[in-house]
């Protein structure tokens, strides 16, 4: 069974989905390949190859949590390619903006930007499907 995490909802909503398999390696600092789905409105990335470290998504866990306490801030959530970028920017009457590229090739400059807002009320859910990624790997 894979582990699977969502920010937001259909129509606009990001899924990062980390085969099961993967998350039984020993160094949390190693990089695992998942798949990412962006929607934004109709567009769409289905299912895109991404290469992740779970320090990186344990760390997205940690600073989402932290921001919603305080309900602003600003969370970046990338790879060391650098071939997706997340940006999530709380602000303090609710609104949630979130904003990002996917790029198939980081040698080619031809890059998918997205941007979408939501309410905040979609975080706790985020929050809590990492939180239950890092209890079963014994990190939370």
């Amino acid at each position: 069974m894979a582990h699977t995490f969502k920010i937001g909802e259909s129509p606009n909503i990001i899924e990062i989905t980390i085969p099961h398999h993967e998350t039984d390696v020993q160094d949390i600092y190693d990089e695992v390949e998942s798949e990412l789905t962006i929607q934004s409105g109709k567009y769409c990335v289905h299912q895109a190859g991404i290469w992740i470290s779970l320090k990186n998504v344990y760390l997205l866990y940690q600073e989402l949590n932290e921001v919603y306490q305080e309900l602003k801030g600003k969370v970046i959530f990338s790879n060391v390619e650098e071939s997706f970028y997340i940006e999530v920017t709380l602000h303090s009457l609710g609104q949630l903006n979130v904003e990002g590229y996917i790029q198939d090739l980081p040698s080619v400059k031809n890059k998918l930007a997205f941007e979408f807002q939501l309410d905040q009320s979609y975080l706790p859910k985020t929050i809590d499907e990492l939180k239950d990624i890092f209890a079963k790997l014994g990190q939370a």
